[in-house]
Order: C-alpha cells, then sequence, then structure tokens
C-alpha cells in the first residue's frame, strides 16, 4: 500500500509540473476560460397577450454567429434553431411560448476559434410535480437497527417530496464481491418487475459496488486504467434480459493499475464496458461512508450525520443562499478543453450568470451556505490541489453546499481509502450531492423547473459526444463512471413544511356520517398561497389529492373517510420565479394518522366497533357478523353485572349499524347510567366478543 501510494504521489508531482507548463504555453496564446463561457440573460414578459422569452448576450469581437434552438423538455433533441445570428449589432431574440409548458433552450456562440455553449429551462406557471413516481431505498443490512429513527424519517420526507418509497435491506461488501453484486441485482430486479414505476434508486451504507470497465477518464493510462465503480449497472436492470446480456465480462483483462482494484479480467464479475451499453431509464444516487478513518466518526455516526443535514435542508430548518461559487485552478487544460466551463454552464442554467461567484470554496463556503459549488485543480484520491482535502475536511469545518461538483485526476474513482468526492458528505455540514464533472459536462438546468438532481444525473448519463446537449467537454460521455453521491431526490426546496398537523375522527350526529377534520398551522412564508391535501391507506399506498383547488385556509373537512385508518398529508404551495422560469411548488409534506371507521372483516368472525368512546349522549356500534343469525347485545359493569339486553335482531346483512341513546337504553328499569367503566359483549352463533366501553355523564 505504502509503495502504491509513492507512486501516485510522484505520478501527482510530474503531472502538476506538466500542467503548470501546458497553462505558461496557453496564457502566451492568449486563451482564456472566458473564451468558453457564454455569458447571457433572460427575462420573461407575462404582461403581453402571450407569453414572451427575451434572451440577451453578451457579443464579442470575435463571434461569428449566435444559434438558438428550443424544445419541449420531453423532446429528445433540438431539432432545428429558432435563429441563426450572423449580424454582430443584434444581441436579443424574443420567443413565444404557451403557458404550462416546460422548455429547454440551446444556445451557442460560436467564434473564431471555439464555441461556447449554454442551457436553460424555462416555462411560466408551470404545474406541480407531485407524483414523482417510485423509489427503490437499498440499505446496507448493518444499520437496519441503529439507524432505524433516521431511515424511517427519510422516508417520511421523501414519501412528503411526491415519491412512494420501497425499502430492500441488503448485504454488506467492503471491497468487490461478485456474489453480492448479483445479490442486489436480483433484488432490484425483482423490484422493477413487481413495479414499472420504480424511477429512481438510493443506496444507502455500504451496498455492494459494482465495477466496470479499461479506461482512465482522468486520462492517466495505464496508471488508472482499468475497472471504475459502476452504479449505473444497478440503473440498467429494468431493461430486457437480451439487452443485460449487453454487459460483458470476458474481453478485458488489464493489470496495469497501480491500484489492484482497478484491474479487470475475464469472468471476475467486473464488466468491460467503458460505455453503457444502452440508455438508461432510473437515476441512482450512493451515500456511503466505509472506509474514511480521515474522520474521527464512526461510519454509522458519519451516516447520521448525512441524514440529519438531508432533513434539516428538506424542511429549511437550515437554509442555503440560491448562489454558486467557481474555484478554478486549470484555467484552461488545452486549446478545446475548459473544465470549469462546464461549471459556468451549470450554475449559469439554473441560477442566472450574476448568481455565479469567482472564490476559494474553504474561505466562503466556511462563512456562508450556497446551494452550489464547483472546484478543479490537478488531483489525488484524497484531495483537489488547493481547493479542499479529506484531511482538512476531517480536522476543520466542512463546507456549507448542497450540490456540489469537483474535478481533478484519480478521485473521480471514489471507492478508495478517504477518497475526497465521499469525504465532502463525511464533513461537518456535509455536501449533500458530490459529482465529477468536466469529463463529461453535466447538466443540470432542469433544477431550475422543480426536478431533482436525479433527474439531472440521468441527462448526463444518456448524453452522446454530439448528443442532446453538446459541449466542450471532449471525453466521458456515457462513461461507466457517471455517478452521483448522494440522495438522488433532492431538489431546491424553497418552502418549510406546515407545522402541527393534526386529525380529528368523529360521527356528526345529525347525519351519522363519519369525517375526519384536520387542522395545522402555517409558516411564517409568506410566499405560501394554499395548501394542498393528500391520503393514503398507509405510507407504501399512493396518496391521491382530496383537493381540486389549493385550500386557503388552515383546516380540511373529509367526507369520504377510508375504513380502518388513513394517513393525511398536508403541503404547502407556493409559486417560485427564478431568472428563467416560474412554476407552482410545495413544501415537504407533514403526515397524520388517524384510526376510523373498522371495515368489515370477510370472515365469519364477529366483529364491533364503539364510537365515540367515550361517549356522553349518544354512542354507536358497526357490527360484522353472520348473515340470517340472531344477533345479542348486551350492557355489563366492569365487575360483571349484566344489566341486561341492549339490543337483539336477527342480522339481515354482514354489517349492521346500530344507534343508542345511553339515557334510554333501558326503558322498562329504572336504571341511572353514571359515568365510568363498561363493557359491552357480543353474541351470535356460539362467537363472543367484549368491548370495553366508557361512559362520561
Amino acid at each position: 500500500m505504502k509503495l502504491k501510494n509513492y507512486y501516485i504521489q510522484f505520478y501527482f508531482i510530474v503531472v502538476f509540473l506538466l500542467y503548470c507548463f501546458s497553462a505558461n504555453v496557453l496564457n502566451s496564446s492568449q486563451l482564456s476560460i472566458s473564451d468558453f463561457i457564454l455569458d447571457y440573460n433572460v427575462h420573461l414578459d407575462t404582461t403581453a397577450e402571450a407569453v414572451i422569452v427575451e434572451i440577451s448576450w453578451k457579443t464579442t469581437s470575435d463571434t461569428r454567429n449566435f444559434r438558438i434552438a428550443r424544445k419541449l423538455k420531453t423532446e429528445k433533441n433540438f431539432e432545428t434553431y429558432l435563429a441563426y445570428i450572423e449580424d454582430k449589432s443584434i444581441n436579443k431574440w424574443r420567443d413565444t411560448i404557451e403557458i404550462g409548458k416546460e422548455y429547454e433552450y440551446s444556445l451557442e456562440q460560436v467564434k473564431e476559434n471555439n464555441s461556447a455553449f449554454a442551457y436553460f429551462a424555462s416555462g411560466v406557471d408551470i404545474p406541480l410535480k407531485d407524483d414523482r413516481g417510485a423509489l427503490l431505498l437499498l440499505i446496507d443490512t448493518t444499520f437496519r437497527e441503529s439507524l432505524s429513527y433516521e431511515i424511517s424519517r427519510l422516508v417520511e420526507d421523501i414519501t412528503g417530496d411526491g415519491w412512494r418509497v420501497y425499502i430492500s435491506y441488503v448485504p454488506r461488501a467492503e471491497n468487490f464481491d461478485k456474489e453480492k453484486v448479483n445479490t442486489v441485482a436480483n433484488i432490484i430486479k425483482d423490484k422493477f418487475k413487481a413495479d414499472s414505476n420504480i424511477k429512481s434508486l438510493f443506496l444507502l451504507g455500504r451496498v455492494p459496488v459494482p465495477y466496470s470497465g479499461n479506461y482512465a477518464t482522468d486520462g492517466h493510462i495505464p496508471e488508472h486504467a482499468g475497472a471504475w465503480p459502476c452504479d449505473g449497472y444497478y440503473q440498467s436492470l429494468n431493461m430486457s434480459e437480451d439487452k443485460q446480456l449487453l454487459w460483458s465480462d470476458s474481453q478485458v483483462d488489464s493489470r496495469a493499475a497501480l491500484d489492484e482494484r482497478n484491474w479487470n479480467v475475464p469472468q471476475d464479475g467486473k464488466f468491460d464496458n467503458d460505455l453503457f451499453p444502452y440508455k438508461l431509464d432510473i437515476s441512482c444516487g450512493r451515500v456511503d461512508m466505509y472506509n474514511l478513518p480521515a474522520f474521527n466518526q464512526t461510519e454509522e455516526e458519519l451516516l447520521r450525520q448525512y441524514l440529519n443535514q438531508n432533513h434539516n435542508y428538506r424542511n429549511k430548518i437550515i437554509s442555503y443562499e440560491n448562489r454558486g461559487v467557481i474555484n478554478d485552478f486549470f484555467n484552461l487544460y488545452s486549446k478545446y478543453e475548459a473544465f470549469a466551463a462546464n461549471a459556468w454552464l451549470m450554475f449559469g442554467g439554473v441560477l442566472g450568470i450574476n448568481k455565479v461567484d469567482t472564490f476559494s470554496l474553504r474561505e466562503i463556503l466556511r462563512q456562508k451556505n450556497y446551494l452550489f459549488a464547483y472546484g478543479c485543480g490537478p488531483g489525488q484520491y484524497t484531495s483537489c490541489y488547493d481547493i479542499i482535502s479529506t484531511e482538512e475536511l476531517a480536522q476543520n469545518r466542512g463546507l456549507g453546499v448542497v450540490f456540489s461538483f469537483l474535478f481533478g485526476s484519480w478521485f473521480g474513482d471514489w471507492d478508495n481509502e478517504n477518497n475526497l468526492m465521499r469525504a465532502m458528505l463525511a464533513s461537518q455540514p456535509p455536501a449533500l450531492t458530490c459529482a465529477w464533472a468536466a469529463r463529461p459536462y453535466w447538466f443540470i438546468h432542469n433544477l431550475n423547473i422543480d426536478e431533482p438532481i436525479g433527474y439531472s444525473t440521468l441527462l448526463t448519463q444518456n448524453n452522446e459526444s454530439f448528443g442532446t446537449y453538446v459541449s466542450n467537454s471532449l471525453r466521458g460521455h456515457r462513461g461507466i463512471h457517471i455517478a452521483l453521491l448522494g440522495d438522488p431526490t433532492l431538489r431546491i426546496y424553497s418552502l418549510a413544511p406546515i407545522k402541527n398537523l393534526a386529525a380529528d375522527f368523529y360521527i356528526k350526529e345529525e347525519s351519522e356520517k363519519a369525517e375526519v377534520k384536520l387542522t395545522w398551522e402555517k409558516n411564517s412564508d409568506t410566499k405560501v398561497i394554499g395548501y394542498n391535501i393528500y391520503r393514503a391507506q398507509n405510507m407504501k399506498d399512493k396518496f391521491i389529492k382530496l383537493n381540486n383547488l389549493p385550500i386557503e385556509n388552515c383546516e380540511f373537512i373529509d367526507e369520504n373517510v377510508l375504513l380502518d385508518s388513513a394517513i393525511y398529508q398536508v403541503r404547502a404551495i407556493s409559486k417560485e420565479y427564478n431568472f428563467s422560469a416560474s412554476y407552482f411548488t410545495q413544501s415537504t409534506g407533514k403526515f397524520v394518522k388517524v384510526k376510523t371507521v373498522p371495515s368489515a372483516n370477510k370472515s365469519k368472525v364477529l366483529s364491533a366497533y364503539v364510537f365515540p368512546n367515550p361517549a356522553k349522549d349518544y354512542f354507536s356500534i358497526i357490527v360484522h357478523g353472520t348473515e340470517n343469525k340472531p344477533i345479542s347485545i348486551r350492557l355489563f359493569s366492569l365487575l360483571g353485572e349484566d344489566y341486561g339486553k341492549i339490543y337483539e335482531e336477527i342480522m339481515l346483512s354482514q354489517d349492521l349499524f346500530i344507534k343508542f341513546n345511553i339515557n334510554s337504553l333501558f326503558p322498562y328499569k329504572n336504571l341511572h347510567l353514571s359515568s365510568g367503566l363498561y363493557y359491552i359483549k357480543l353474541s351470535q352463533d356460539g362467537e363472543e366478543i367484549n368491548s370495553l366501553f366508557i361512559i362520561q355523564q
């Protein structure tokens, strides 16, 4: 191990010297990162009869032409140009869009020696995304008990964001284990077969890591060439068996990498593929704190720390500025490759260029919390030159950021001791996601229309070199190394949840109809325009919205009560505006469970439900029994004194509803029932049941 680290450190020094030399050559040619950045702005004009998207840009002396294309978000490609502008005096373009639709725009500024690219999402009054599909949460079984509270809270938070959550506990694998990878793969396949609406995977803990490839996207060949971690394999398992056979393990024989972990030989369980063999439909993210000895906390403590921060972010307990910061130590790596230009493309497309700072990550993110951060420079497994290191993250404060992106040599291969990217998630405070971005470029512009980061991951994984999103990225397109560390369901949360949700089940005396009344407290956010109410039988079911229009007050009455019990969810609604779009969004949902009218048992076992209980003047009994059989109901004191029969009839159906007046239970007896405990005995066809009953006079 020490010899391996020596070689890697020596290699890093050589590469750094070459980088310094190449940077000097590039600087002497007057090239700049700014040549690869498209400086633009977007303005939405909703005052006219039609909605106008106005795009303006900064012209440069070497601009040849400016190209604008548009597509619906659901369309695959930008088929035609809206504008092809060769006149340098023109720096604005206006486009008309329809309210409620989601659009994507592609901008390209063609210059003498290169092009600059930008992408942004747009739309006006984009509808709520309140059904995001199903998520499969795969959890290292080691933490089933010790993190049960945090896992339960995570499931509630994700469910409250519009997902249905399935949980599978899977075996742990600290080193590569093809049998355990296969075990997890089979679990995933079975879940996909059971529910085709699964849209995302979340790997929590030391879930077995698949490996694939015979390449080094960071350019360190042969020292780093071979198999890299490949969670994308798990993402691909919703496809047919024929397609899955495209993952091969029979050709590559690679043993030149400094780390034997990267070696890849036939039939070792590590796949041959350098690229994903077909388009992926399922997003994925991983939170894995194994093998981080630089931190004093245990693996369990680091996971708990991450999950706490995750909860605090979702529920607006911690706030982050809607800004991004870029720390670039590469400038131009070559005449045609500018790594940090990816950050400008990403953050400009979500925030707008004017909300992006260029500063030291460690300085600004230890004073403020930002949504986005990017750093790039020469790297090792545990550091990115003068940006950040694992040692610094472990010994000092972490960086206040949600969505982080890094780029440099070695650490993009994240399954190793004290890896920098995993350390970003392990620090205090933890970043909530981290990705290796520049080879290829990442595309996250749909975050500004309420999509989660997993959606952006999937766009990036599926993008070809000259595919939907063209950029200055030269390597890595559709590479098996593309992965998200962190929770894939996270999005930009702009609204705090409601407080103190309560539910009260009761029977209306005048109509004898069951109802549930919900009440809650609003938060202090002035952006709230109403609330949505959802209901399900249990947390695993799909939550159905009960209201057609937003509820304005802090109460709601459900007049069509589910039998047995129900779980209600309440979410605050707001309309959000950013530099290129307006959309409706919701807070994380809050839940309350209430017991209601018991359902009829389809067996012939006698059952009954007494309500209200305690009762003052009236009470009712719902009975399920045997049809065409007499039933007797008697009242007893707690000590067993038989007060007599209060009902006896033949049941004409399996279900019976009876309402009683407490003051006239025994009309032929001079009997006053005082406050206290009683029990009711029901008898039918040899069956007997007792139900405790309280009178409060």
